[in-house]
């Protein structure tokens, strides 16, 4: 299901010159690529980041395969008795094919953005390529009646909301769930959906869009674009730990990822899908790269303790690890 039985080589390719680093990485296949590896579309032109601000903390965009023929694909190949049995009882009892009601629905083009790293829920804000929208809206609320007929009389508090409404010209859908205190907001602009958890995180999304003041626009964007590759490309990560993210390095003990949280420039790693092989390139060291996503997830001991609370029970174990690298 994953396509990655079929890899065959994984290629690390850096080079210096002009006081300036390339790096890529290219994972090879044999043959062409498959399941899920092979969702990646090839290189083109994409609306979505156009919804992502330039002050934006972590992005990811990306072009996709058609998601119906993705989600038939996946489908046909799960047992009866696991996950698709799931997504069949779910069809029964709700009316909504998976398949034609809501893959058949989807572009090919999204993307995700945190926007304002708060706490407990941080601002973020999504745009995707929908083909159908009144299909799509149809669906979300044929499940929501669906979900509200099955909760039992006495937890009528579990019940979903789903509502519509204009503001200042623009017809927004929103759903709550029961008591909870957040609230999905979406509307469509451009043939995307634009949606947040935030109404007024969405509307600034368009305004950008409508503006021309958006990430890919920024001169801090364009200029971590690595020389290699061409004009347009399958999909993008973006991190910027400046400004607040940088802040929050204060209230981490941890001196090697206080370090990583509060010195590092923004990182733009950019991807290509190409029939036999995934490219990924960037200015930033890719090692470099890997070496600080180990020391943050892969000890198991997380991001270190927060000044005012104990100890992780790993604590000691990231601190030998950081020693060694």
């Amino acid at each position: 299901m994953l396509g990655l039985l079929n890899m065959r080589y994984l290629f690390f390719e850096q080079r210096s010159g002009g006081g300036r680093d390339e790096n890529e990485a290219t994972l090879s296949f044999h043959g062409a690529r498959t399941g899920l590896a092979s969702w990646l579309a090839a290189p083109g032109s994409a609306g979505s980041l156009e919804y992502v601000s330039s002050g934006s903390v972590l992005a990811v965009s990306a072009s996709t395969r058609d998601p119906r023929q993705a989600f038939d694909e996946i489908f046909s190949g799960m047992a009866p008795d696991s996950l698709g049995a799931v997504i069949r009882k779910l069809q029964s009892e709700t009316g909504v094919d998976v398949g034609d009601d809501i893959a058949s629905s989807l572009g090919t083009d999204f993307s995700l953005a945190i926007e304002r790293p708060s706490l407990p829920v941080p601002g973020w804000v999504a745009a995707l390529e929908v083909v159908r929208p009144g299909v799509l809206d149809d669906a979300i609320k044929r499940l929501v009646d669906a979900h509200n007929r099955s909760v039992p009389a006495d937890h009528a508090d579990w019940k979903m909301t789903l509502s519509r409404e204009t503001v200042n010209g623009r017809s927004f859908t929103s759903v709550k769930a029961g008591a909870a205190p957040v609230t999905l907001y979406w509307t469509y602009d451009r043939g995307y959906l634009i949606a947040s958890m935030d109404r007024a995180l969405a509307v600034r999304a368009i305004t950008l869009r409508k503006s021309g003041s958006s990430l890919p626009r920024s001169a801090n964007f364009q200029q971590r674009f690595p020389s290699s590759g061409g004009l347009h490309h399958s999909g993008f990560l973006w991190f910027n730990p400046n400004g607040i993210v940088a802040d929050l390095a204060g209230l981490i003990e941890n001196p090697t990822l206080k370090n990583l949280m509060s010195s590092r420039e923004p990182v733009l790693v950019v991807l290509d899908g190409e029939t036999e092989q995934i490219r990924a390139a960037s200015r930033n060291r890719l090692t470099s790269l890997i070496l600080d996503s180990m020391l943050l997830y892969g000890a198991g001991g997380g991001p270190g303790p927060i000044k005012g609370q104990p100890p992780h029970r790993n604590q000691k174990v990231l601190r030998t690890w950081d020693m060694k690298l």
